[in-house]
């Protein structure tokens, strides 16, 4: 769900945090301390076990233990460096980028992953696995490394394919010249992208010889914290809560736990003759076959929307210019607090969402710029940037967690907390596949047409733009589990996946469980009443009106509630529900007894709002 800003999920709605600080977790400290292994052996007795066995020297002790080990070399003077670019389509900061140019020789490679796009390979639910907006955003990240890898005199080879054969067959023609070769990437940590890397690894180790080798090194880089830096020795002692793990990292914090940036090389090195071909960067409707394109399909772009609340553009120099727009030019993190549940216009968050699911910016350069602006003025942007960095820490959390827990992401059950006998006491799904009149429900929640307008906007917003505020991915996330009953959360979860311009796997994923009540989250899951979210987020129904012009002369509050309609009111409002907007599939819950009125529009808005329905329900439909 674009950890709002960082998107549900990623830096999307007022950056990441798919839960906001009223809906944080908050578990207990017995809770906090369960192990995640072994479920039917209390922690008293795991951990006294655990001592003895460290005091006989037969384990290690935490503090030699990691989440996760990463070992990399300090130097790799006298081979090749490969540096395999995934999500991490930057230079500036770039840990992998660095090590590389103290080889003999650089050379630097994106491979478009095929199994990634086109309808040949859906997800499990039948969606495509990156959607139109998505796909456009990356192609225009891809472009733009390219040209700042050129104006530094070195070139970025594009393929398409299986990156681990790729790969392979480029380093076996330097093994047969008697060069080591190294192969530098950013370690992910979900199934698909770890797959790759077990197999690129295999395939490294079979074509080495005891003249020359190669080997891939990964690299941590896609979060605030390094993961060797944070006070978590080992995945048997990672929080449940979100509220245990931002404690103990800001205990730690104040020894200075963010590293700093590593800074954009002037110069990187050539690559060894010949020269490879460059290669052209694939046409997404010929080459990966992007489904939802506009015409000409030449033109390679999704459907432009005038409803869109901002016109996102791939690339780190656009990404770059949005973090100097955002917090220098328009002072805008000072009212980011203030904001951040906001919807619908450009600066109500960060918009860095997209930029951080590909690494076309790191989190740690948005947390340094940010602390930068702080130091300059220290009274005025405190709030502003506690709240961004809480949700970049949620952002770091979810990716944590997926380190911990792996595979269980997907899960139906999700990460399904247990007690000390290993029974599940989280929510559970029952494993059978939606009815058709289930999915039914479901076609009308993915095309916005549910009948309750709070839905129904951000659904058609996500539709053709791409983009959902952080607060409308928790409530339309609820309304499909809760409300519609829908039988299997991943579906929502897949669904996003397909066209989230800022889809980040383990914020998306994440989210979804927390709402759906089968992650770690010790409240076992969250009913948002959608009526009264309207009524406090959008009191004056500015951004229902935005999505669905068949409302937009309906007044606030009553905008917000169609289906209460009697005949004379549906005659003003010239609305008929059920022929110009959908009745409600289900009645929505918990519908309040008495409805505060706002203050009245502006007369101009409400003439503004009767010239652009006819226009908007022309491109809306």
């Amino acid at each position: 769900m674009g950890a709002s800003d960082l998107g549900f999920l990623g830096l999307n709605t007022p950056l990441v945090t798919p839960m906001d600080r009223g809906h944080g977790s908050c578990g207990s400290r017995r809770s906090d301390r369960r192990a995640i292994t072994a479920p039917n052996m209390s922690y008293a007795k795991k951990n006294k076990k655990k001592k003895k066995l460290m005091k006989k020297g037969l384990i290690r002790k935490p503090e030699d233990t990691r989440l996760l080990d990463l070992p990399v070399p300090e130097t790799l003077e006298g081979s090749i460096a490969i540096v395999w670019f995934r999500k991490d389509l930057r230079l500036r900061d770039n840990e992998a980028l660095a090590l590389a140019n103290t080889a003999d020789y650089v050379i630097l490679l994106y491979v478009f992953d095929e199994r990634e796009f086109g309808p040949d390979n859906l997800s499990s639910f039948g969606f495509e696995k990156t959607g139109p907006f998505q796909a456009a955003f990356l192609v225009e990240s891809v472009k733009n490394l390219r040209r700042n890898c050129r104006i530094r005199g070195v070139e970025l080879l594009i393929r398409t394919g299986k990156p681990e054969k790729i790969i392979t067959d480029m380093c076996r023609e330097y093994l047969s010249n008697g060069m080591d070769v190294n192969v530098l990437a950013q370690k992910e940590v979900t199934k698909e992208e770890t797959t790759v890397e077990f197999l690129l690894q295999r395939s490294l180790k079979r074509i080495s010889t005891e003249e020359a080798r190669s080997k891939l090194h990964l690299l941590w880089g896609s979060t605030m914290h390094h993961i060797q830096d944070l006070p978590y020795t080992a995945a048997n002692f990672f929080p449940i809560s979100f509220t245990t793990f931002k404690q103990r990292v800001d205990r730690k914090k104040k020894k200075g736990i963010v590293r700093p940036e590593i800074e954009t090389p002037d110069f990187i090195k050539n690559p060894p003759e010949p020269e490879l071909e460059p290669g052209d960067v694939p046409s997404l409707s010929q080459d990966l076959r992007v489904d939802g394109l506009m015409e000409p399909l030449e033109l390679e772009k999704p459907f432009p929307m005038p409803q869109a609340c901002y016109a996102f553009k791939g690339g780190e120099d656009q990404a770059l210019a949005r973090i100097d727009d955002f917090i220098w030019k328009k002072d805008a993190l000072y009212q980011y607090a203030e904001l951040k549940n906001s919807m619908g216009t450009s600066d109500f968050s960060t918009k860095l969402s997209p930029y951080l699911a590909l690494g076309c910016v790191s989190a740690r350069t948005v947390w340094w710029e940010a602390m930068r602006y702080q130091e300059k003025h220290p009274r005025k942007v405190q709030q502003g940037t506690f709240n961004l960095e809480v949700n970049l820490q949620w952002r770091d959390f979810f990716r944590l967690t997926a380190v911990v827990y792996k595979n269980q992401l997907f899960a139906r059950d999700g990460l399904g907390q247990r007690d000390k006998r290993g029974r599940l006491t989280s929510r559970t799904f029952a494993k059978r596949e939606p009815t058709e009149e289930q999915w039914e429900r479901i076609k009308k929640w993915m095309d916005g047409k549910t009948g309750v307008p709070f839905i129904d906007a951000p659904m058609r917003e996500l539709k053709y733009s791409g983009y959902m505020s952080n607060r409308c991915r928790q409530n339309c996330a609820s309304y499909l589990v809760n409300d519609l009953g829908c039988p299997d959360w991943r579906i929502g979860a897949e669904y996003f996946q397909s066209k989230l311009i800022d889809h980040d796997v383990t914020s998306n994923w994440m989210g979804w469980q927390y709402v759906s009540g089968v992650s770690n989250d010790p409240k076992h899951g969250r009913r948002y009443p959608v009526l009264k979210q309207a009524l406090t987020y959008d009191p004056y129904g500015i951004f229902v009106r935005r999505w669905l012009p068949e409302l937009a002369l309906c007044p606030a509050p009553e905008i917000h509630a169609p289906f209460l309609f009697g005949e004379e009111e549906q005659d003003a409002y010239e609305v008929k529900v059920g022929a110009t907007y959908p009745a409600p599939v289900t009645t929505p819950w918990k519908i309040p007894e008495e409805i505060d009125r706002p203050t009245e529009l502006p007369a101009e808005e409400e003439v503004e709002a009767r010239e652009r329905k006819p226009k908007l329900q022309e491109e809306v439909e």
